[in-house]
């Protein structure tokens, strides 16, 4: 399970806070929403006012782009089909450093009980979560909000068996994995599946109903890309098998690192976590009973080799234009 940072809480904090406001104007009337755009434009105001609260230090500072354009380079946008999508609101913070940044995608949905894209928009709800999920270059956190004075998304009894998939009613869950499909002649999209699992919890304000869900980017696969080519020499024969094992690790617990003191960083408590040694105080080999299959010297880790050659070899890599997020 990927590690929440305070970044992370940082930029979820903002959001729950700006969503928190924005519920709190509508019920008092200081604020009318009527449509998407006018959801997202009450939405962004709030939020800049509210991330600004938020700078900590000197050199960073809060930003917040709306539409922000984003093009995938190895895999295509479910809901386009294309590899390029638009992110309703993009928001965080970047620091004194071009590649210090840390964000968090937002896609908004607002359906208006006059105008009723049914099932479409059911649809679309599941399309921009699978976008969400594949922000990962882009995005460290991402939140789902959808917002309707129509009761037949948080409450109607029953939908058609062919478009029934597509169902976020109050009390419903999905289970990550699960194909989701229209059943009709002329299907609106193709097939969706979501990597995760999500409850889904209406809240009312003001006749308006929100449904508001977090949302994990799938992890980068930039830290594949960095372990990609192994050194040419190894120090003992258990660093191969920790240099597999640590790329995995790091894809599914970390987020991929903004800046290289980050990344040397998440490469030593890789190490400290596998090897069960830190890696500074180590001088001889350790011994990792997972990598020893017989042998005199199998199962050892050498921590001067990832000390003077792997990790400086990985940062170099990393500081290329390629890598930076």
């Amino acid at each position: 399970m990927r590690i929440q940072t305070e970044d992370d809480r940082r930029l979820e904090r903002v959001f729950e806070l700006t969503y928190e406001m924005l519920r709190r104007k509508i019920n008092g009337g200081a604020v009318k929403v009527d449509n998407e755009a006018s959801l997202q434009l009450q939405f962004s105001a709030i939020l800049k006012t509210v991330g600004e609260l938020f700078e900590v230090d000197r050199d960073e500072h809060f930003f917040v782009e709306l539409e922000k354009p984003v093009l995938l380079s190895d895999t295509y946008f479910g809901k386009s089909g294309s590899k390029k999508a638009k992110i309703d609101i993009w928001y965080g913070y970047k620091g004194g450093l071009p590649d210090d940044q840390r964000a968090c995608a937002v896609e908004l949905k607002y359906f208006k009980k006059d105008n009723h894209r049914e099932p479409n928009n059911r649809y679309d709800v599941f399309a921009d979560l699978k976008n969400l999920e594949s922000y990962g270059g882009f995005a460290d956190l991402g939140f789902m909000l959808v917002a309707t004075d129509h009761p037949h998304y948080v409450s109607q009894p029953q939908y058609s068996n062919d478009t029934g998939d597509f169902d976020f009613r109050h009390g419903r869950h999905y289970i990550g994995g699960t194909s989701l499909c229209y059943r009709t002649a002329k299907p609106y999209g193709a097939p969706i599946r979501l990597s995760r699992s999500y409850d889904f919890r209406w809240d009312t304000v003001d006749n308006v109903k929100f449904l508001k869900l977090r949302v994990l980017p799938a992890p980068s696969p930039q830290f594949l890309r960095l372990f990609a080519d192994e050194p040419d020499h190894w120090g003992l024969r258990g660093d191969q098998p920790l240099w597999k094992d640590m790329a995995e690790y790091l894809v599914g617990t970390f987020p991929f690192p903004a800046n290289a003191a980050a990344c040397q960083e998440v490469l030593e408590v890789a190490f400290e976590k596998l090897t069960g040694a830190p890696i500074a105080g180590s001088r001889g080999p350790v011994l990792v009973e997972k990598y020893s299959s017989g042998g005199l010297s199998t199962g050892q880790v050498d921590p001067c080799f990832w000390r003077e050659h792997a990790i400086p070899l990985l940062l170099s890599r990393f500081r290329t234009p390629s890598f930076i997020p």
